[in-house]
């Protein structure tokens, strides 16, 4: 068997022949010198990715363990997470270093002594680190701007973008600038932001000038190249500036009968937006009747009324006066001047029903006859009469003239009133003759004949993301007055453009004839399309205005290889 001798605690003593082994010594620690961690890049206030490593070894560069390492750092080089820590078999000392508040150069210094109390060689000893921003990777819209404004307005809500780095984090002090991406017009305000401290952007002023429809915000940077897009928004006419009337300005009427075309004006904004929904007011003078006498703008701008009846005074100009009340602005008049009749007028011996159904004709139809001036039966054969609406919300009227017969009466038939629901009144006129005004008639809506999209679905949205705006479908008459029919099924699909329509496609119309969709979402490659709602009864169908999906952008992060190094060393591009 063979044997081997050994020496312990180090030397020769006692240890002697062709097989005796030394063991080294133990080790002293005598250096302190900077290990991985050192020079490191970083964000201020944050982590370093890597720790703070110091190396303690002895003359013959063997690492010394259990030896403490003091590491002091000044608070404007952050903090660190321990004070002292004792060397591992490695001879390594390490602690996770917090940098501070501010960019550019900070320290920590290493301090550590030998058996005998001396400092070690290289003791104390100063590392550094960098404090300085990275790069954005990233940009989210945090708050999406309002989706409607009107022109010129600021919007309700502005955006808040937010700049992120590769980890999530903020990224303070970059530029971000805002820019209108379709739809036209120009953005105004302060359309470029610094990010704060907490990496947002937070605009505060911008506004959109232009003709009235959707627009597509972006927000960028241009180092690196980043894009983020806002959800659409819906520029609206701004606050009525004008009030302009359509021609003719000045009619010639008989007496006692309306004027034709009936009168209107158009409501503009600055920009020459026609501006919907405002109020506008007529008023008729002397004994002349408007109806109605306030007219809301359609989405036009237009207001008309449904008729403007002459008073019974021939040789008389008659006004009527249009304004604004909101506004302020200058009035618009029309004239109108009143000329006699031949030596008759016209008599109603049979009104017409005083109930109706939009698009049906009366039941009862109306039946006239030419009278003299005290209402004396004057048999004229030949006379053509015709029936207008003289009041009621919007209509027109079909079949709407008779002829009279030998004894001076016209019948008429098929005479129907389609329209909005409501009260209206009919003038029956002929020439020469004095007009007359039918009792009231009462308009129910029709049966239901077709789709209308009371709810557009969002002009713009995210492949697979359930449309922020989701539409809305009503069964309506061929007038389009809503309809309350419930239980009627309306399907979504798509019409064109392509792709797949996801979410529940499938709504039934509640107690108010509308079908609700909630999570409709299309998916497919950037682009428009555009959806069709259809029903089987009643069977009809509507298609929806464009939906876009934008192009996405991308981000390429490329990091150069390293250059060869030493196992153990700090790679120079990690």
């Amino acid at each position: 068997m063979l044997a081997l001798g050994s020496c312990g605690e180090g030397g020769d003593q006692g240890c002697g022949g062709p097989f005796c082994v030394i063991p080294p010594g133990r080790p002293e620690a005598s250096k302190l010198r900077p290990g991985p961690g050192n020079s490191q890049t970083g964000a201020p206030g944050r982590e370093l990715r890597e720790p703070l490593a110091v190396l303690v070894t002895d003359d013959d560069d063997r690492p010394v363990p259990d030896i403490q390492v003091n590491f002091t750092v000044d608070p404007a080089s952050g903090t660190l997470s321990a004070p002292s820590v004792r060397s591992d078999h490695e001879g390594r000392a390490e602690v996770a270093w917090t940098l501070g508040p501010g960019l550019g150069p900070q320290s920590v210094v290493a301090v550590a002594t030998g058996a005998s109390g001396t400092p070690l060689d290289g003791s104390p000893l100063t590392l550094s680190a960098q404090g300085e921003w990275p790069p954005p990777a990233r940009l989210v819209l945090e708050q999406a701007p309002s989706a409607s404004v009107q022109n010129g307005s600021p919007l309700e809500r502005q955006p808040v973008v937010r700049a992120l780095d590769a980890d999530g984090e903020p990224v303070p002090d970059v530029s971000v600038a805002a820019a209108i991406l379709a739809g036209g017009g120009e953005l105004r305000g302060t359309t470029v932001v610094s990010t704060d401290a907490a990496g947002r952007a937070t605009y505060t002023d911008l506004a959109i000038v232009g003709v009235a429809g959707a627009r597509a915000l972006g927000f960028s940077v241009t180092e690196p190249p980043l894009e983020t897009l806002s959800t659409a928004v819906e520029v609206r006419a701004g606050t009525s500036s004008q009030l302009v009337g359509n021609q003719p300005l000045v009619y010639e009427a008989t007496v006692n009968s309306p004027v034709s075309p009936a009168p209107s004006v158009v409501v503009t904004d600055d920009a020459g937006n026609p501006v919907a929904g405002v109020m506008v007011t007529f008023a008729a003078d002397l004994d002349a009747s408007v109806s109605p006498t306030s007219v809301t703008t359609d989405e036009r701008g237009i207001a008309q009324v449904t008729s403007w009846t002459v008073g019974r005074t021939a040789g008389v100009r008659y006004s009527l006066t249009a304004r604004v009340e909101s506004s302020g602005g200058t009035p618009v008049v029309f004239f109108a001047d009143a000329k006699a009749g031949a030596a008759g007028k016209l008599q109603i011996t049979v009104q017409p029903s005083g109930t109706a159904r939009s698009g049906t004709p009366l039941d009862r139809q109306p039946v006239i006859r030419v009278v003299d001036q005290v209402g004396n039966p004057a048999p004229q054969a030949g006379v053509t009469i015709t029936a207008t609406l003289s009041s009621g919300p919007s209509g027109s009227l079909q079949s709407a003239t008779a002829t009279t017969n030998g004894s001076g009466r016209a019948s008429f038939r098929g005479l129907t009133l389609s329209g909005l629901v409501g009260t209206y009144t009919l003038s029956f006129s002929a020439p020469s003759l004095e007009g007359v005004t039918s009792s009231p008639i009462s308009l129910a809506a029709a049966t239901a004949s077709r789709l209308a999209l009371v709810r557009q679905p969002s002009p713009a949205g995210r492949s697979r993301v359930p449309l922020s705006t989701q539409p809305a479908v009503e069964l309506q008459d061929a007038r389009g007055n809503p309809v309350a029919q419930a239980g009627v099924e309306v399907v979504a699909a798509i019409a064109g453009g392509g792709g797949t329509l996801g979410g529940g496609t499938r709504a039934v119309t509640g107690a108010d004839g509308r079908a609700i969709f909630v999570d409709l979402s299309v998916t497919g490659p950037p682009g428009p399309r555009t959806l069709r709602f259809s029903s089987a009864s009643p069977a009809a169908e509507v298609v929806s205005s464009p939906v876009t999906l934008p192009a996405v952008a991308t981000v390429a992060l490329v990091t150069a290889p390293s250059a060869p190094a030493v196992v153990g060393s700090t790679l120079a591009n990690p």
